[in-house]
């Protein structure tokens, strides 16, 4: 639904598309945070969203998002993550973790949850599960 006329608003929310991609594009690593400062939980709860709902390209999503809220666990990530300070004094922080080595048992898990979601029979899902087996095993 997202439109390239600046004008449109996003069904997600009152931002004009052109102020959406405008904030997209500019990119900054920021290296100091502010602990006392928080992101409203309302805005968290619409940035997992988009996490949850960002694509692979073949519907696999071999990843997790994991929300580190517990201070003493960020405290340990601190550490392992070259000292950055960011782990812990960011508002939140999010670890992605991805799975590099899908096999015939997510593949399977995936279709079926296809098949369930979209009310049809597995054999309808024959030819992309086996696209999907070929892909699988390309990685």
């Amino acid at each position: 639904m997202p439109s390239t006329d600046a004008g449109q608003i996003l069904a997600c929310g009152s931002l004009p598309a052109g102020a959406l991609l405008e904030q997209l594009r500019w990119r900054y690593a920021t290296k100091k945070f502010d602990p006392q400062r928080k992101i409203p939980a309302e805005n968290c709860k619409i940035l997992e969203e988009v996490l949850v709902c960002s694509p692979s390209s073949f519907g696999l999503q071999p990843w997790r998002f994991v929300v580190v809220t517990d201070p003493s666990v960020r405290e340990r990530l601190r550490d392992v993550s070259w000292n950055q300070a960011q782990v812990v004094d960011a508002s939140h922080l999010v670890v992605f973790a991805i799975k590099k080595d899908l096999n015939a048992e997510d593949v399977e898990r995936y279709v079926q949850r296809i098949a369930q979601v979209r009310g049809v029979s597995l054999d309808t899902l024959s030819h992309y599960k086996t696209g999907l087996g070929y892909l699988r095993s390309s990685f």
